[in-house]
């Protein structure tokens, strides 16, 4: 039975019952479809567990160096959000302990010197101070390595080329 309004993908389980295990996908080669400048990046989600977990690395193709905006769980059940040009950190926001179980909907907006965290609504942080990493590829679920696989079931992710303003990223993450 699903728990959600809409189905998510099949799982054979010939009549068993059967837990879904963490969402993951990728796609490369879409610098035109991420924001170089500015943009907005959203991910839906549902947050199963506490391990440590990346649940959206937007980067560069390989891992160093590192350019990179980053929503990742260290295993505190909190979402930071990390950005690196060229391997020096720009951004370091870091969100309040979440559920797990708990239904999570975080929007990030990024402009040269413009940046914010908005999680269910709520601002978690912005920063006025930073550059933004030139990325080419989107990870959701994990990193570009396969390592750090999140514990989480998606529902959405978005991108957008431009930066939504606050009050949109309010709107876009309510529940």
């Amino acid at each position: 039975r699903e728990v959600s309004s809409y189905p998510t993908s099949y799982i054979k389980s010939e009549g068993a019952a059967t837990t879904r295990l963490a969402d993951s996908c990728f796609k490369t080669g879409i610098s035109d479809k991420i924001g170089q400048t500015e943009g907005t990046s959203f991910l839906d989600f549902q947050f199963n567990g506490t391990q440590e977990g990346i649940m959206m690395d937007i980067s560069a193709t390989g891992l160093s160096p590192q350019n990179r905006i980053i929503l990742y769980n260290v295993g505190n059940n909190t979402i930071n959000l990390v950005i690196f040009t060229a391997s020096i950190s720009q951004v370091s926001i870091i969100s309040p302990a979440y559920s797990v179980g708990q239904r999570i909907k975080v929007g990030v907006g990024y402009k040269t010197n413009d940046f914010a965290l908005y999680i269910n609504g709520v601002q978690i942080g912005t920063d006025s101070a930073g550059t933004i990493p030139a990325t080419s590829r989107i990870d959701i679920g994990n990193r570009q390595d396969g390592a750090y696989l999140s514990p989480i079931s998606v529902n959405q992710s978005q991108l957008y080329t431009t930066r939504l303003t606050n009050a949109e990223l309010a709107t876009l993450t309510t529940l």
